[in-house]
């Protein structure tokens, strides 16, 4: 075949050529459609954050949805990571991968550390206390949860914890570790307005 098309154009080409270019042209579309899809994710979670009403942000994020529903946009979790750094973690709220975040969080056998991680650093004010119950259930995330409140602070994460708690269940061997240091916080959190922090 290489003779043929080599006598035919009346070049020496040689074999390695044969093979290499259409590689490179192989590599270069799937380069230009990753690229593509790429910049098409981005613009979509932008119209998501820069929309101006409640209107503009349901139409957003349906579209979003649309195209990426929440099943689907499990896959994409380290680039949300990515753009919820950039843009802030509304991204992974609004389009409802922080609730997939957390279900599996809870649901797994054994979840991992960057899965807590993930729940603790890019959807905190929301979903703490679901952290700190996997946290309790499984002790390879106790040391993640324990220092991740020493960074924070711990007051604010006790504060923190009382506001996302729904009256779940936890197990207090677990939250003794920390709340006795901090008995003066929580008989202030005795008085507080919502029964689920008292």
């Amino acid at each position: 075949m290489i003779d043929f098309v080599n006598s035919l154009l009346g070049l020496e080409i040689p074999f390695w050529m044969f093979i290499t270019v259409p590689a490179v042209l192989v590599f270069l579309i799937l380069f230009i459609i990753w690229f593509v899809n790429t910049r098409i994710f981005k613009y979509r979670l932008r119209k998501i954050i820069n929309a101006q009403d409640e209107l503009q942000t349901m139409t957003a994020i349906k579209d979003f949805e649309k195209n990426y529903p929440p099943n689907k946009l499990m896959y994409y979790s380290k680039r949300m990571e990515r753009y919820s750094r950039q843009m802030g973690s509304q991204v992974v709220q609004e389009t409802g991968l922080a609730d997939k975040w957390v279900q599996k969080l809870l649901t797994s056998k054994l979840p991992g550390k960057k899965d807590l991680r993930r729940v603790l650093l890019y959807c905190p004010a929301v979903f703490v206390f679901k952290a700190f119950i996997a946290a309790g259930k499984f002790s390879s995330l106790q040391k993640v949860f324990i220092n991740w409140m020493k960074n924070e602070g711990e007051e604010k994460v006790i504060r923190l914890l009382a506001e996302t708690c729904r009256g779940e269940d936890f197990d207090p061997t677990f939250g003794k570790i920390f709340l006795e240091t901090h008995k003066e916080l929580l008989s202030e959190l005795t008085s507080e307005a919502e029964w689920y922090a008292r």
